[in-house]
C-alpha cells in the first residue's frame, strides 16, 4: 500500500513539472509584443482596379488638362509584381497617389508612414515626396506633413519616412506620394503604423 502511494505521489509530481515546463514557453509567446499593423490596404500595389489603377488608392492631379500618366507598373517595382508610377509630361502643379484611413477622433497620438520611392529624370524643384494630410470632420486639413526628402534626377529605390503627431480632432489621414516636377516616379511597399509606441 505504501509503495503504491509513493508511486502515485511521484507520478503527480512529475506531471506537475511537465505542465510547468510547457506553460512557461506558452506564457512567453503570449507576452511577446505583436508586430505593428499596417493600416493600408493593397500597400504593395499588387491588386488592380479598372483602367490599370491600384485598388484602394486614388490618383489625381491638381486641375486642368491631363498632364500625367498614372498607373500600375509591372515592369518596375521594388517587391512583388508591380508598383505605382506617375509620369508628368506637361506643366502642372502636382499629381498625387493616396489612400485615406479613418481613425477615431482623439484616440491616436502618432503615426509612422513610410514607402519605397524611385525616380527617373525628375527635374529639379519639389520633386517626388511623401505627403500626409490629417483631416477633421468637415474635411479641413488640420495638419499637412511632407517628407524632408524630395527625390529628383534619377534615383534607385530608397525608403522615405514621415513620423509625426496626429492632431486631436483628426478623423481621417490621407497618405501617399506627390510629384511636383516633370519626370517619372514610382512608389511601392507603403506602410502606415498608427500609435507605433504601443507596439514596442
Amino acid at each position: 500500500m505504501l509503495e503504491s502511494t509513493l508511486i502515485t505521489n511521484y507520478t503527480i509530481h512529475a506531471m506537475k513539472k511537465v505542465i510547468s515546463i510547457i506553460a512557461i514557453p506558452l506564457f512567453a509567446v503570449a507576452c511577446t509584443p505583436s508586430e505593428p499593423k499596417n493600416s493600408l490596404k493593397n500597400s504593395g500595389f499588387e491588386q488592380e482596379h479598372p483602367k490599370n489603377q491600384a485598388k484602394g488608392w486614388y490618383a489625381g492631379q491638381h486641375a486642368g488638362e491631363d498632364a500625367y500618366i498614372m498607373q500600375l507598373d509591372s515592369n518596375i517595382f521594388f517587391e512583388g509584381k508591380s508598383s505605382f508610377g506617375i509620369e508628368q509630361y506637361k506643366e502642372q502643379v502636382y499629381a498625387v497617389v493616396e489612400q485615406s484611413v479613418r481613425i477615431p477622433k482623439g484616440k491616436h497620438k502618432k503615426f509612422i508612414f513610410s514607402a519605397m520611392l524611385k525616380t527617373e529624370n525628375v527635374e529639379p524643384g519639389e520633386g517626388w515626396k511623401l505627403v500626409v494630410n490629417c483631416r477633421e470632420e468637415d474635411g479641413y486639413i488640420a495638419k499637412q506633413y511632407q517628407s524632408s526628402i524630395a527625390l529628383t534626377a534619377t534615383t534607385d529605390w530608397q525608403k522615405v519616412t514621415i513620423e509625426a503627431d496626429i492632431p486631436e480632432n483628426t478623423i481621417k489621414i490621407d497618405v501617399g506620394a506627390m510629384l511636383q516636377s516633370k519626370g517619372k516616379a514610382w512608389i511601392d511597399n507603403a506602410n502606415l503604423i498608427i500609435d507605433p509606441v504601443k507596439n514596442k
